[in-house]
């Protein structure tokens, strides 16, 4: 899904095995607003793509109950956000589990506001640093294992 200055929702989707050429395999999400709910995010991406499973720019975005399983990038694993603005993202609930990235295996951000809330991260991989924060704000509510 490639989604720019809209208005996004998904509710109990699956997002399996999708490459993207230079960003996220599952979802790219610009200048935009909406939510991601009950969706599952497994093998997408590639090792050159930044975001695996999505990649948010500018976008206030809540994502709940979700599962992030094998996504691969370059940078974000799971999810990669840069925010040059003051846009949100609301991770609720969520499961990220062996993604695997140069940089943030589970999740990369730059910028912005995130909220974190009873959410696991687990067995994600990276080379460099597994969780990248830069500049971000409100991120509490992390369970690694």
């Amino acid at each position: 899904i490639w989604c720019f200055a809209g208005v996004l929702s998904t509710q109990g989707s699956g997002f399996f095995h999708n490459v993207g050429s230079s960003t996220a395999g599952g979802m790219y999400i610009s200048n935009s607003q909406g939510s991601i709910t009950n969706s599952s995010f497994h093998y997408n991406g590639q090792a050159t793509a930044v975001g695996g499973a999505i990649h948010i720019v500018d976008t206030s975005l809540v994502i709940k109950s979700c599962d992030f399983f094998n996504n691969t990038a370059y940078t974000g694993g799971g999810i990669y956000l840069l925010s040059l603005s003051t846009n949100t993202l609301d991770l609720l609930h969520c499961d990220f589990h062996e993604n695997l990235a140069t940089h943030g295996g589970g999740l990369y951000l730059f910028n912005g506001r995130v909220n974190v809330l009873t959410s696991s991260f687990y067995d994600n991989r990276a080379s460099g640093p597994l969780f990248t924060v830069h500049n971000t704000t409100n991120c509490s509510g992390f369970v690694s294992g």
